[in-house]
């Protein structure tokens, strides 16, 4: 299917995922326009234009898609800092039912939504498909306000597009690292300036966030994904594979000591794999690209 010329509008433009969506859709052809709550003064070639628009201002956000084909709703708060419940449900469920219904306003029939694996109600020990229970409005206070917030807004998101006909795909990545990261990797930056550091064995997965922009390009592209939720995650990796990835990608770190803890996070990708093509690279691979995108020269 073409889909040169095509005009997409990215929330959330200018943060780590927003830069990696951006440079996604660029590459694959459409025009892109970045929705951003404060326009940067430095432009980018992947940028056709720009919009300033509050996610709290529908009536902004109904501007800055006009004339749009496709909304990918992308920004969103998060910060593994402790945060308010305020902080993360305010933006994350108003700011999302804001976004879907700007587009209907603006015309706009097609959204990308980008959710979180972090929605699901229990992770370790079991394998989430994307029909497994999801957190509620009875889990505030027992559950990270980040998560519950996740949860809620891509609830919300599939009754709006139902109530105004919106074709929405949903993503749900797991903890995102690479290049532009300001969250996972300076956070593992400050640990891994010790000359020996002991981590557990436990795995999870990660994702790196080209392969997310990849796969949100193949939702865009392929209508099978309209009306389907989609996991995005890499292969569970221990803590301790962690660690010597990083060394080997960045050529330093400590001497990893195991520290045995035999559970994992895993998330089901089948459905990406198969209506996206979904392909996460390695760890080291993506370890590599972010360290090579500057990622040293400012945290490590």
């Amino acid at each position: 299917m073409d889909k040169g010329h095509v005009r997409i509008a990215i929330t959330g433009a200018t943060g780590f995922l927003g830069g990696h969506l951006v440079r996604a859709f660029a590459d694959a052809g459409a025009t892109v326009r970045g929705v951003v709550r404060t326009v940067p003064s430095s432009t980018s070639p992947a940028v056709a234009d720009w919009a300033s628009a509050d996610l709290l201002d529908r009536d902004a956000l109904t501007r800055a898609f006009e004339g749009m084909d496709v909304v990918v709703s992308n920004a969103a708060v998060y910060t593994i800092r402790a945060q308010s419940w305020e902080a993360f449900t305010v933006p994350n469920i108003q700011g999302t039912e804001n976004v879907l219904r700007a587009a209907h306003a603006a015309g706009v029939r097609r959204v990308v939504h980008v959710s979180s694996t972090a929605v699901y109600r229990r992770s370790v020990g079991r394998t989430n498909h994307e029909g497994s229970e999801q957190l509620t409005m009875a889990d505030k206070g027992k559950a990270r306000p980040y998560a519950v917030s996740k949860a809620l807004s891509e609830q919300l998101a599939w009754r709006v597009a139902g109530e105004l006909g919106l074709q929405l795909t949903c993503l749900r990545p797991c903890a995102i690292y690479g290049s532009g990261d300001r969250q996972f990797l300076p956070t593992m930056a400050r640990y891994m300036r010790s000359p020996i550091l002991p981590l557990p064995t436990a795995r999870m997965p990660l994702v790196h966030g080209a392969d997310v922009a990849l796969a949100a390009v193949a939702a865009w592209r392929r209508p099978a994904s309209i009306g389907r939720s989609y996991n995005l995650a890499g292969e569970p990796t221990a803590f301790t594979e962690l660690g010597r990835a990083w060394k080997r990608a960045s050529g330093k770190g400590p001497v990893v000591i195991p520290v045995p803890l035999p559970v994992s996070v895993i998330y089901d990708t089948s459905a990406a794999q198969r209506d996206l093509g979904f392909a996460p690279r390695s760890l080291f691979e993506g370890l590599a690209e972010a360290f090579a995108g500057g990622f040293s020269d400012h945290a490590w």
